[in-house]
Formats: C-alpha cells, sequence, structure tokens
C-alpha cells in the first residue's frame, strides 16, 4: 500500500489533508478539513480498476457532511462508446502517469462523482516552469493546468517527481510525507476522520515537510 499525503490550507491556514492510498487494485482518497465558518467538511472516494485507472471497475464516493453516498457504480454504467471516461477522483492517476512519461498534453474524459454521469471532455496541458513557494520552502516545477469542457479548473505543480502543490480553486495542498507535521494542530473532527486512511503505514519515500500555520503565497 503506497500513502500520499497533502496539507491542505484555506486563505492561508492549515485546516486538514487530503490523502490518497493506492495498492490493492484501488485508488483511496480521503479529504477532510474545517471551512472558515468551521463547518467540517469530510470526502471519500475509492475507484477499483484493474491494470490501470482506465480499466477502473467501480466506484464508491461518500459526502459525510451532506450524506451522498453514492456506492457500488459499475463501469459500464458510465455511458459512450469511446475511451472510458474516469471518475474525476481518479484521473490524478492519469496525470501522473503523463508527467513521468513526459507528455506535455493529455486528453481524456471524466465526470464528476456526484453529478449527473454525463462524461465531460477534458485535458491537462503542461504550461511551464515556474518557481514556486510552498510552505517547505522554494521548489522549481511544472505548471499544469487541467481545463474541463474549454474552462479552467485546477491548476498542479509538478516537480519531475510528484505534484507538490496544487490549486483547488478554494483550497490549496502542499505535498508532504512528515504525518506528525501534518496532523498536529488540526480540528479533532478533521483527525478522526482522517484516521482510518492514516492508519496504513506510509511508504519510505522522499520526505517532505511543512511548519508553521500559514502558506506562503
Amino acid at each position: 500500500m503506497e500513502l500520499e499525503a497533502e496539507a491542505f490550507y484555506i486563505d492561508g491556514r492549515r485546516t486538514g489533508a487530503l490523502v490518497r492510498e493506492t495498492g490493492g487494485g484501488a485508488l483511496r482518497t480521503t479529504v477532510a478539513f474545517v471551512l472558515p465558518d468551521g463547518q467540517l467538511v469530510h470526502l471519500t472516494q475509492e475507484t477499483r480498476y484493474e491494470g490501470d485507472v482506465l480499466g477502473w471497475t467501480s466506484y464508491r464516493y461518500v459526502d459525510h457532511r451532506s450524506d451522498i453516498d453514492i456506492t457500488g457504480v459499475q463501469a459500464g454504467d458510465a455511458g459512450g462508446t469511446g475511451p472510458r471516461p474516469v471518475p474525476s477522483y481518479a484521473a490524478h492517476l492519469l496525470l501522473v502517469q503523463a508527467l513521468r512519461a513526459g507528455k506535455d498534453r493529455l486528453e481524456f474524459s471524466q465526470f464528476v462523482e456526484d453529478g449527473d454521469r454525463r462524461a465531460r471532455d477534458a485535458v491537462f496541458a503542461v504550461r511551464g516552469p515556474e518557481t514556486i513557494d510552498t510552505p517547505c520552502g522554494r521548489h522549481e516545477a511544472l505548471k499544469v493546468q487541467l481545463e474541463v469542457e474549454g474552462e479552467p479548473r485546477n491548476t498542479f505543480w509538478w516537480d519531475g517527481n510528484t505534484v507538490v502543490r496544487t490549486d483547488w480553486q478554494g483550497g490549496i495542498s502542499y505535498a508532504t510525507h512528515d504525518l506528525p507535521l501534518l496532523l498536529s494542530g488540526l480540528d479533532p473532527r478533521v483527525l478522526s476522520a482522517l484516521d482510518s486512511a492514516l492508519s496504513r503505514p506510509v511508504c519510505p519515500e522522499r520526505r517532505t515537510g511543512f511548519g508553521g500555520t500559514g502558506a506562503p503565497e
């Protein structure tokens, strides 16, 4: 089991985390953070696949705040005759595969887990290198823009090994392998939401860190 963790910031304040577990033919994503008004956001999504993510077989998406639970959706229900669209959370795997292969553009289709299941044309496009600030220092990274049906969406920065920063259009997350720092000072509700995702050991890869409660912008 491989685990990736990202510190989640809103308005420069560290308020939660995003955790991805990959292994056993599945990608499991847990997101938990506190909004400025004090509300807890807790989302979980699991995509099961065979071979690679384009061979996905089912997914489950749960919005714990809104009691939305979409369970057991099968790949054959996604519709369409072209390449199989992927759940939007699983598009992360396509992004990483494309960047590791040196591609500067990847066209695909995706749908939103709690949406109308309509496949939407999407593209990951490399916009060029940038120097970015993160809580653990400056990075040279490639800026990658996600566009869905021609509209700019999330933005990612890739340092050649991992996505070190993501702009989610409302929050920003930063990659880290320092779990004690990731969890320090977070709302107890966030810690409870992350508990099951972080119960597995993290792979001993490159360590990055962050500190403080504010993120440089």
